[in-house]
């Protein structure tokens, strides 16, 4: 993969960069629950038009990823004061297809392979500070987290040692699978010469709980220059690879969840307003899903504010495992002066996706839902209840959860059920 890199112009918490290209409207989803959604579907006169969101829901759920040849390698230039950050998908070794003496193989099989490697890609970002713009924080996906300690000293080590604080974070093993690599996200706060601006306020972990074990990094920033003061948050992640035709939602649904967590830090914190840099491999083309709904949400693709929507349309940032080019590397910029929310709760489109598959099975009636719901689940004392369990079964039944589905995972579905 390929590296971008961002100087992105900031006052206090406005970060100016503007964009005059028309922004998308997704479909806005009621915020209902488990507990009123069997009344909500079926509440008569409201049919028609939750028929009406269920179908601009699927087609911006559903859709698949239109994958081009990009490349995507610049810098914002603009007044006032820069922030350049660079992102780059660095492929584990424990992932990455070579030939070996004996046959296929892994690069993590061959030390010298990884090794020439991953001292080229550090060599490269580190030589970004010999120049008059140098990397002020660096966002690393495929992070090799169970690599030898040579591995942690190309980069973790190096970091360090030219002023860097380094932040890493594994994936999660939620779907019981071992995962060898994770996040690296590193910002520069000291070094002799290094004309360090940033100092690190927090970092927090996102762990989105789903089928891929994937996770992001937010990192809040303050950014001083002279007698300018601002803060930023950095956010690091990567999505879902586009397995199979549910892989789009999944990606949506990863997105949704990183957005959520954001807003009710910003809110928590006291920081609206604050400008928000989004890096990382999405897995998506620039015209597919997550990017058309980061549109909307009131982010830029840094290279489309440099070059233009057509330069941008044509880049490559890196070859897939199959020797496919592609342009799924991205740096996202939302202004800090937009007073729209991030949203977003991932759940409301679950249940009108639970809503499409009851209509499938004939489920007509309030009634039918939970009876579909509650499964073979005894009356208790109380009268009828819905368990965690029943849920849980149903929704296996819809096809949501497991391999080749929507992969809706026991923490997901234990949200859903407790909403």
């Amino acid at each position: 993969h390929g590296s971008m890199a961002v100087a992105a112009p900031l006052a206090s918490h406005s970060l100016l960069l503007r964009s005059d290209h028309a922004q998308l409207a997704l479909p806005c989803f009621p915020n209902v629950g488990l507990r009123s959604f069997c009344s909500h579907l079926y509440g008569g006169h409201q049919s028609s038009s939750m028929l009406s969101a269920l179908t601009a829901c699927s087609a911006v759920l559903a859709a698949a990823v239109r994958r081009r040849r990009h490349r995507c390698a610049t810098v914002v230039h603009a007044g006032g004061i820069n922030f350049t950050v660079g992102t780059w998908n660095t492929l584990c070794p424990a992932y990455k297809r070579i030939r070996l003496p004996q046959g296929k193989g892994r690069e993590s099989e061959n030390a010298t392979a990884w090794q020439t490697r991953h001292e080229a890609i550090a060599d490269r970002l580190l030589a970004e500070q010999t120049r008059d713009v140098g990397l002020d924080a660096i966002c690393l996906q495929e992070y090799w987290v169970r690599g030898p300690e040579e591995y942690h000293a190309i980069y973790k080590d190096r970091l360090e040692a030219a002023g860097y604080e380094v932040f890493v974070l594994p994936r999660s093993e939620v779907w019981g699978t071992e995962r060898q690599d994770g996040l690296l996200t590193a910002v520069r706060t000291a070094g002799a010469g290094s004309g360090a601006r940033l100092s690190v306020v927090d970092s927090r972990p996102i762990v989105f709980e789903d089928c891929a074990d994937r996770v992001a990094q937010l990192v809040h920033l303050r950014l001083f220059d002279d007698d300018l003061v601002g803060d930023i948050l950095l956010i690091n992640t990567h999505l879902l690879f586009p397995h199979n035709v549910n892989s789009t939602v999944i990606r949506l649904r990863e997105t949704h969840k990183m957005l959520q967590f954001v807003q009710l830090y910003i809110d928590s914190h006291g920081l609206a307003g604050v400008p928000i840099v989004l890096c990382g491999d999405h897995n998506g083309s620039s015209s597919g899903n997550v990017c058309s709904f980061l549109r909307a949400r009131g982010f830029s693709s840094a290279l489309t504010l440099a070059r233009g929507e057509l330069t941008a349309d044509g880049a490559v940032t890196h070859l897939d495992h199959n020797g496919v080019a592609k342009g799924v590397d991205f740096i996202h910029v939302r202004p800090g002066d937009l007073s729209t929310a991030l949203l977003s709760d991932w759940r409301p489109a679950y249940y009108y996706m639970i809503a499409a598959k009851l209509q499938e099975r004939g489920v007509g009636s309030q009634k039918e839902a939970f009876d579909f719901f509650r499964r073979e689940a005894p009356e208790t004392e109380d009268g009828l209840k819905l368990s965690l369990e029943s849920f849980e079964e149903a929704i296996a039944s819809l096809g949501l959860t497991g391999e080749g589905t929507v992969g809706l995972t026991k923490p997901e579905m234990e949200e859903l059920f407790t909403s």
